[in-house]
């Protein structure tokens, strides 16, 4: 799993790319999934609930 996830504050910035999000451009939110702690393994991975009007978010199609 190449996307990540760093605490700022508050806040988390995930970093990284997802293909294939079936619907995205018309969804309400999504469920992402980015590791927040690489030496943890599977437990090391969290879900996070990102809205379409979130800083940084683009669907593109390519």
């Amino acid at each position: 799993m190449d996307t990540t996830a760093m605490r700022d504050g508050d806040e988390y910035v995930i970093d990284g790319i997802k293909q294939f999000i079936t619907n995205a451009s018309v969804a309400g939110s999504l469920l992402v999934k980015a590791v927040t702690d690489p030496g943890a393994g599977y437990d090391g991975i969290s879900t996070f609930i990102v809205s379409p009007g979130d800083n940084g978010w683009t669907v593109t199609t390519e």
